[in-house]
This record gives structure tokens, sequence and C-alpha cells, in this order.
């Protein structure tokens, strides 16, 4: 997947600028079910920008992680200089080689799905403690039902241009339940997930900058995308 590495890696001050936090609910779940205490090593898979890191770093975990992106990679290590149990290295999940019975907690935000999956579930099933945990957590867009009528209109304009989305739909309890018990196949035990529903409110020009972080989006010719963006814009 290296061209998705390259456009995050690219674009990752806009990244940081623009994709939204996790909810504060997700990590007090993730607590309940694996309690972390200051010495408790965790490795996060994917660390981007950091979007999920500040809340282990300020618990006092030891932290180690993987970020394939090169300037992703020296940002996050630029951000988190002052903590001296942190690190990052530059490369992908399926090249680190670590101790296996490690960690107490592996966990991936919004980028396990970039992995080879067979790779990373094993990989982390060996790097974790045996009583370790791992939590694996991604945001899916809905829509916005309290909008129809302005829902009504940006899904014409994905039909005129994007028309390969036509066939959304959204994320399920079922569909969080069948990625969380994929797990089962490789050791894991004591399976469990949750779902997490809030309304984010953009701008139009918040909206866009927020698609442009989306390599699908960006993949259409710039003349596309730009007429595209721009009438969203209008629907301010």
């Amino acid at each position: 997947m290296k061209d998705y590495n390259d456009f995050f890696d690219n674009n990752y001050k806009l990244y940081d600028k623009v994709r939204p936090e996790y909810p504060n609910a997700l990590y007090d779940d993730i607590l309940t079910y694996k309690p972390l205490v200051k010495s408790s090593r965790v490795f996060e898979i994917g660390i981007g920008t950091g979007k999920a890191t500040q809340f282990f770093i300020d618990f006092g975990c030891q932290i180690a992680s993987v970020e394939p992106g090169p300037k992703m990679s020296k940002f996050v290590r630029n951000k988190y200089k002052e903590y001296i149990d942190f690190s990052c290295y530059n490369m992908t999940f399926e090249k680190y080689m670590g101790m296996n019975n490690t960690f107490d907690l592996i966990y991936s935000a919004t980028a396990f799905h970039w992995l080879d999956q067979n790779i990373a579930f094993e990989k982390s099933f060996k790097l974790l403690k045996s009583n370790g945990v791992l939590a694996r957590f991604a945001y899916h867009a809905g829509k916005d039902t309290a909008n129809p009528e302005l829902m009504t209109e940006i899904d014409k304009l994905y039909a005129e241009y994007m028309p390969g989305d036509k066939d959304y739909k959204p994320y399920s309890e079922n569909d969080a339940k069948n990625a969380a018990l994929r797990a089962s196949d490789y050791g894991f035990i004591d399976i469990q997930y949750k779902t997490y529903n809030f309304e984010k409110t953009f701008t139009a020009d918040e909206y866009v900058k927020l698609l442009s972080t989306y390599p699908d989006h960006m993949r259409l010719s710039e003349e596309i995308r730009k007429e595209f963006f721009s009438k969203i814009k209008k629907m301010n």
C-alpha cells in the first residue's frame, strides 16, 4: 500500500489539523477492559501524527510505535520529544521485529485495515503478554441525518463525481461485530466490540479540507476535484 503511505505522509500537516480526535469513552472502555499502570508497555500500530496517542502519553505508559511515513514519524517524534518513554520506528508493522510477550496493550487507530491482516493479527498475538489486549478502532463517517435536504444534495454530487460511492451503507453494529470476531481466528479470546455515535459540525471549508485527507477523493483529476469541492463549498 505504498501509494497510500506516500499520500498520508505528504499531507501530514493537513491530516493533523483536520482529522478528528477519538471520543473519551473509547479510552475509558479500553482501561475498563485492560487496566493499565504507569509501567505498562503499550504499542501503537500506524501512529500517524499521534491522534490517538496523547491519552496514553498523559497516562504515563511506556509507548513504542511504528509509522511507515518518514515525515509523519519525524513529526510525531518531535511532538513527543520531551517524553522519555516514547519511541517511533519509521517502518511498517509487517517489518517490525520486536520481542514476543512484551506488551500489555497493542492498539491501532484507523490504521489496522491498511495492513496484511494475517501478519498483523499473528504478530500482535505474539508480541502481547499472555494477558495482553489488542484494541482496534476506527472512524466510519455517516450521513447527516439532522439535515436530510443538504445530505440529498451532497449525495447528488457524489453520484455525479464519485459514482462508485452510490452504494454507500452506514457502518453497522453487525459490521463492528464481524470485524471484531476476525481476531478469534488468530488465538484471541474474550472478544468485545463497541460503537460510539456522535456528531461533529463542519463548515463547508472545513468539510472540504477533511475530504482532502482521503485518498479516494484526491485520486480524482485536479480539474474534476476542484469542481466537485467548489460545489460542496457553495452549499454552506
